[in-house]
C-alpha cells in the first residue's frame, strides 16, 4: 500500500467514525457508503488536491457542510 493510499483509507476510516460519532449514520456500512458517495472522498482522492493531509477534524467540516447543503 502506497503513502497516498494509506491517507486515503484512514481518512476514510476516520470521517465513518465522526459520522457515527455525530449521530449522521447508524452503522458503519452506512457511514461509509456516505463517505465513499461524497464529494468530499472524491476532492480527498483527487491528485490536485492535498485535502487528506489535513486533519479528519477538518475536512469533516466539509463533509458535514455537503450533508447540510444536500449535494450528497
Amino acid at each position: 500500500m502506497s503513502d497516498r493510499e494509506y491517507l486515503i483509507e484512514t481518512m476514510t476510516i476516520d470521517l465513518a467514525k465522526l459520522l457515527l460519532h455525530n449521530g449522521v449514520a447508524g452503522d458503519i456500512q452506512s457511514a461509509l457508503d456516505v463517505v465513499y458517495n461524497s464529494d468530499t472522498y472524491e476532492k480527498v482522492c483527487s491528485e490536485g488536491n492535498h485535502l487528506r493531509y489535513q486533519s479528519p477534524g477538518y475536512v469533516y467540516c466539509y463533509l458535514n457542510d455537503e450533508l447540510r447543503s444536500g449535494k450528497l
